[in-house]
């Protein structure tokens, strides 16, 4: 048996997830396996989720503008909760799944690109008061 190991591992928690809880519970588990166990934990780098709210400003517009689906979590890291934290409304929106996204043989259909297209029109012209060309 190995003397020790590393393992990296990543966690991208909601809101209500604590790190330091997930930290404790992780410890508590690996305690029960054997007492013997040390655990030395540091986190690299942290990213605030993102949950839009159905109130949010960011989602009223997009909706107005025609975009679908319902708001929620995004499983990935992106810097919308960095703008959420500081009072700034954001929304991560774009074509496609992300299941689907950075996997072999990654695709997406035309008519979603092109319903993004649309979408990123009409945002335009709601932001610069312009007549929307689709």
């Amino acid at each position: 048996m190995p003397g020790c190991c590393e393992v990296l591992w990543e966690f991208r928690p909601p809101d209500e997830v604590s790190t330091a809880a997930v930290k404790a519970e992780l410890e508590r588990l690996l305690a029960v396996v054997s007492s013997d166990v040390e655990v030395e934990m540091a986190q690299i780098a942290g990213v605030p989720a993102l949950a839009a709210r159905n109130d949010s400003a960011a989602v009223a517009i997009a909706r107005a503008l025609g975009a679908l689906g319902p708001p929620g979590e995004v499983p990935f890291g992106t810097e919308a909760g960095f703008f959420e934290q500081a009072g700034i409304p954001s929304l991560v929106c774009g074509p496609g799944a992300i299941s689907q996204a950075h996997q072999p043989n990654e695709w997406i259909a035309s008519s979603e690109l092109k319903a993004v297209d649309r979408f990123l029109a009409r945002l335009g012209a709601w932001a610069t008061g312009a007549e929307v060309r689709e």
